[in-house]
């Protein structure tokens, strides 16, 4: 499933279960446990481009901060 209301809603039906983004909205019907679990973030850069990437990365390391 490559959608997460799809992914949600298998889960009410008791199809399974899922570990997802605590961004990601949430049914009250579905129980949830909070994990340690964290992702690593990648960046893939151009070397033609250096300062691109480099304010590229700050803004997004910025954006993901905010979002703590």
């Amino acid at each position: 499933m490559n959608h997460n209301a799809m992914i949600h809603q298998a889960v009410e039906l008791g199809l399974g279960r899922t570990l997802q983004s605590k961004f990601v909205t949430h049914s009250k019907h579905v129980p949830q446990e909070k994990t340690s679990l964290n992702r690593p973030f990648y960046l893939i850069t151009s070397e033609q481009n250096r300062n691109l990437d480099v304010d590229l990365k700050e803004s997004i390391f910025k954006l993901l901060a905010e979002l703590k």
